[in-house]
């Protein structure tokens, strides 16, 4: 939480957060979104299953097919591209 009293009162108790935390709105958010996850990956879980792999395999072969004509792939790899910077940022 970022609010201004918060963060002032965090400076001077360095517990505050946790007397925050324990307030019963926070901790009834705290359960509602642990039961919620809970019940959110049961639904991952079912799409997972009822997913048609063969169908997704096809829309993704599409766009892949669709990226690699808008987008060519480099004729480098970028690594010394990435040495440079990196040598930039070696302390000396």
């Amino acid at each position: 939480m970022s609010h201004p009293a918060l963060l002032r009162q965090r400076k001077s108790n360095p517990n505050a957060y946790n007397e925050v935390m324990a307030d019963p709105d926070v901790l009834r958010w705290v359960n509602t979104w642990k039961q919620a996850g809970l019940e959110l990956e049961s639904i991952r879980l079912e799409e997972l299953r009822s997913t048609d792999t063969t169908q997704s395999l096809r829309m993704l072969a599409s766009l892949f097919n669709q990226a690699t004509r808008t987008h060519p792939p480099r004729q480098d790899s970028g690594l010394v591209e990435m040495q440079r910077v990196f040598a930039r940022l070696r302390p000396r």
